[in-house]
């Protein structure tokens, strides 16, 4: 979610585009993790700049996003729910290694951070 500042035509702004808009832009065209939340509208409008929340590499996410209209700004404040499902608890593995055998691993360890 983001303050992008955003000016595209083909994202919904009706000014001249500028930077931000052509580097959004080139991010959505070249990947498809990228989902807008709500519908696929920008946040924020005023003055032409576009502001969006998306989810990125969350393909199986859904979330809401309300404009919070009432704060005395000249911007938006967002409210983003995600929704999300709850999940059975995975029991932890334990792994335990002999005392003996301690000190070889540290040594290993510490020679692998070394490289």
């Amino acid at each position: 979610m983001g303050d992008l500042n955003v000016r595209h035509n083909e994202l919904g702004s009706h000014l001249t585009l500028n930077a931000n808009g052509v580097h959004w832009k080139a991010f959505l065209n070249t990947t498809d993790t990228a989902v807008f939340t709500g519908k696929h509208a920008p946040t924020h409008v005023q003055g032409g700049k576009l502001d969006y929340v998306a989810l990125i590499n969350m393909p199986t996410y859904t979330a809401k996003t309300f404009l919070v209209r009432s704060l005395l700004s000249n911007h938006f404040a967002l409210e983003m729910t995600l929704l999300v499902q709850s999940a059975l608890a995975v029991p932890t593995k334990h792994l335990t290694l002999p005392p003996s055998r301690m000190v070889g691993l540290v040594v290993h360890v510490v020679a692998w951070y070394a490289v």
